[in-house]
């Protein structure tokens, strides 16, 4: 019984200083904890999880796919987010095929997953010019799941731009100045305007 305890202990501590460390973004050091936890419960879905966010980050990026591909494996409860995650992944690494399956998936696992519909609208504002109204269709789909989202709201701007729907996307660009003046996109937000006058 004494070592179930030490067990339960020894995962608590390695769950705890890797949080904290993933936090300061010393996410070697952070791995290093995980992989701490992992020796004592090698199926902890979300021990794996953490560590291939840690290994997503240090852009170890096929290391993180098999590692988050395992956490889904051991029951990780979250699958929308580790979908997610393995959609950036696969962005980072140029295979935009299996970023949309996989933003696919964690939309079907979350209807109306706004990071989901963010990435999807990414995906498609970077392949060929038709792709163009699909970014702008996922950024709207993000729009009315969360009416409030700036970096939406400046995407889908600069989706209409790109159609030549100036009139609208300046609508969005004022959107997001009026909304937040000190939001990152809002410099995008003003220059675009101001270049248009």
């Amino acid at each position: 019984m004494q070592s179930s305890i030490e067990d339960r202990n020894t995962i608590l501590e390695a769950f705890q200083n890797a949080a904290n460390l993933m936090n300061d973004g010393k996410h070697d050091l952070a791995l290093k904890w995980f992989r701490k936890g992992l020796e004592v419960e090698p199926r902890s879905g979300e021990l794996l999880f953490g560590a291939a966010v840690c290994l997503m980050d240090l852009s170890m990026h096929q290391d993180a796919i098999d590692m988050f591909k395992e956490a889904m494996e051991a029951g990780k409860n979250n699958k929308e987010m580790t979908r997610l995650h393995m959609a950036d992944i696969y962005k980072r690494m140029g295979n935009h095929k299996e970023s949309i399956r996989n933003c696919k998936e964690a939309i079907r696992l979350r209807p109306g997953f706004v990071h989901a519909f963010l990435l999807m609208g990414d995906l498609h504002s970077e392949k060929e010019p038709g792709s163009i109204s699909d970014a702008e269709k996922y950024y709207r789909k993000a729009l009315k799941n969360d009416h409030d989202n700036l970096e939406a709201l400046t995407k889908l701007g600069l989706c209409l731009e790109k159609q030549g729907k100036t009139k609208e996307a300046n609508a969005c660009y004022e959107e997001v100045i009026n909304a937040c003046p000190y939001y990152p996109y809002i410099r995008m937000a003003w220059d675009k305007l101001e270049s248009q006058e």
